[in-house]
């Protein structure tokens, strides 16, 4: 099975991104779209999502719903709401076109301050069709392609033997623990050449 990762930009020149995937009041954000779990569409053509949001959820929730058209229901869940709405017309061609050729969406879709991150899964033939489809009605950009492999999601899925002995010894030192004495334990790698020796830049840790 092969995968594709998309970018799917809807903004045009007065909007960016970054601004549609906010919910303001007044000119306060008050939630932001972070990720969508899931998009079900219901025989009477409205659609219900799955999404997580950072910021006021219960306050997004009382106002989106008065505006008639549009329920949301937190969930126990921070930051998860269910929202059953009409859906707009990208949604219903992206469901369209995945239904026609047969793929299948790697959840979650993400937001970004470029637009829609969406990881396709299907045939190379059905995954060229589907891109084909797409750049007729919004601006796509393939990110990556490849083999699908159910782990690639997991960040040590990319690691190299060398980096993961490195994240490895870095555990084991105390580099991630809060506090943590960053110096110290920083001389301590650095200095035991026999169990690791200086990384490159490229094998560090990258520290959240």
């Amino acid at each position: 099975m092969r995968y594709v990762t998309l970018n799917i930009d809807p903004s045009d020149a007065h909007e960016t991104f970054d601004e549609l995937r906010q919910v303001q009041v007044d000119d306060e954000v008050i939630a932001t779209y972070e990720e969508i779990y899931d998009l079900n569409p219901l025989d009477d053509g409205t659609a219900v999502e799955l999404v997580r949001l950072t910021g006021d959820t219960e306050r997004f929730a009382r106002i989106t719903s008065d505006l008639g058209d549009v329920s949301v229901i937190p969930t126990s869940e921070t930051g998860f709401v269910y929202i059953h709405l009409n859906p707009e017309s990208l949604d219903t061609a992206l469901i369209d076109i995945i239904d026609t050729h047969k793929i299948t969406v790697d959840w979650p879709v993400r937001y970004t301050d470029r637009g829609f991150q969406l990881t396709l899964l299907g045939e190379d033939i059905s995954l060229q069709h589907v891109v084909a489809d797409l750049s007729e009605i919004v601006d796509v950009t393939v990110e990556k392609t490849g083999d699908y492999h159910p782990r690639m999601r997991d960040p040590a899925w990319h690691l190299t033997d060398r980096q993961i002995e490195v994240v490895r010894a870095a555990i084991n030192e105390g580099y991630y623990d809060l506090p943590r004495g960053l110096v110290s334990v920083t001389s301590r790698l650095n200095s035991n050449s026999r169990e690791v020796q200086s990384p490159n830049i490229s094998e560090r840790p990258k520290q959240g």
